[in-house]
């Protein structure tokens, strides 16, 4: 009988595209944020045909929250094993949010 073969390792992405994957979430999820809190400047268009014209609703807050969250899970070392999960949990429950809340923009 001849052995089974040996599963290889599953693919992982080079630690330096992980912390610029990291970077560029954590800068999206900023700069969300940031128009959120009128950080940033934001000027919409005259006639807005998007579900959120005026960037002052919370669904727009818990995007930019599941960015970072996004970002801080891929940016941290695998040995904050606990740090990581907290920062995956967050990142969940914020696109959930997100979801529910587009959801009901578009149904009320």
């Amino acid at each position: 009988m001849t052995e089974p073969e040996p599963t290889p390792p599953p693919q992982t992405l080079p630690r330096w595209a992980q912390v610029l994957l990291a970077l560029a979430f954590l800068a999206l999820g900023l700069y969300i944020v940031g128009i959120y809190a009128e950080v940033v400047p934001y000027t919409p268009r005259l006639r807005c045909q998007a579900v959120f014209c005026d960037m002052r609703v919370w669904p727009v807050l818990t995007a930019g929250l599941a960015f970072t969250s996004a970002g801080l899970l891929l940016g941290l070392p695998e040995r904050w094993g606990a740090l990581r999960s907290l920062a995956g949990l967050a990142a969940l429950v914020a696109l959930l949010a997100t979801l529910v809340g587009t959801i009901m923009k578009l149904v009320f």
